[in-house]
């Protein structure tokens, strides 16, 4: 999670030590960069929970992983299996095969296209992954604002059918950017109760505050 003043966490996972040592010596300037040891007994399930247990702001991973024969997996199945949990988390793919057939696998924003560019052109990487990250927190932080707004009209004058929906929607969200948290009122959870959102105004307050603490 983003903290004023520091570093964004940068995660890398590559098979070769070589460009695990590239990777953080090139960008260790602008990032605190964790790194993730491959062995033959990791699984898909055991990094992917390392990923969640390391606070990480992006995670960037060499596509094919298994090309030494120390995992089973490739760098697509841990992203798919991390955004099963954190379906907007940032991610790259890091790699240096045909374009084609890595975009089978991935969407074409998420792939940094040649492994070569890392060392070559190091400042054009840097700058792909804050933005990736600061659209990031920039979602995070307009859907708190939506639903604090929101909040504020339905205490005032009410809300419209579309507003409500809306503001259920920003629940949803934050709901998928936080799972381990309970963000979505109970009074939203049914559709036939959308527009109770005199249940819900007082403990919506409350939502608000525990957003403001986790973004801190």
């Amino acid at each position: 999670m983003k903290k004023n003043n520091h570093k964004y966490r940068v995660g890398y996972i590559d098979e070769e030590s070589v460009w695990v040592a590239n990777f953080t010596r090139k960008l260790k300037n602008d990032f605190d960069i964790v790194t993730f040891e491959l062995t033959e007994e990791l699984t898909l399930d055991d990094i992917t929970n390392q990923i969640k247990g390391k606070k990480l702001d992006c995670l960037v991973v060499d596509f094919e992983l298994n090309e030494t024969d120390v995992v089973q997996f490739n760098g697509d199945e841990i992203i798919d299996n991390l955004r099963k949990a954190y379906p907007f988390f940032p991610v790259f793919i890091i790699t240096s095969k045909e374009e084609d057939y890595v975009l089978e696998q991935v969407e074409d924003n998420d792939i940094v296209r040649l492994k070569e560019e890392l060392v070559d052109r190091p400042k054009i990487l840097t700058q792909r992954i804050k933005n990736k990250i600061e659209r990031y927190y920039s979602q995070i932080h307009e859907a708190e604002n939506i639903i604090e707004s929101l909040i504020k009209k339905k205490n005032i004058e009410g809300l419209t059918i579309l507003e409500e929906e809306i503001l259920t929607e920003q629940y949803m969200f934050l709901e998928k950017i936080y799972p381990e948290e309970k963000f979505l009122p109970d009074s939203l959870i049914q559709p036939n109760n959308i527009t109770k959102l005199n249940e819900f105004a007082s403990e919506a307050k409350q939502i608000l505050e525990e957003l403001k603490k986790l973004n801190k």
